[in-house]
């Protein structure tokens, strides 16, 4: 007996509502079974995990990078 398996990626824009509405209709649909689904979202993994003292830094200076341009007026801008 060999496993089998099946990613499906799903881009945030869809037509039909992204990932977890499509894997509730298919949970509610007869025709697919009873199968294992499981949605993961990319953003939420790769945000995981304990930052770096590098990264900590970095967010700082970002972060007065973004207070020093709000004091000078500039809105509507992204430091980076």
């Amino acid at each position: 007996h060999q496993a089998r398996s099946s990613i499906v990626v799903v881009a945030e824009g869809d037509d039909l509502g992204g990932a977890h509405r499509i894997a509730a209709a298919l949970r509610e649909d007869p025709a697919f079974g009873r199968v294992d689904l499981r949605v993961s979202v990319l953003g939420h993994i790769q945000r995981g995990g304990s930052p770096t003292a590098r990264d900590r830094v970095l967010a700082s200076r970002l972060g007065a990078a973004a207070v020093d341009a709000l004091l000078e007026g500039h809105a509507g801008v992204m430091v980076g």
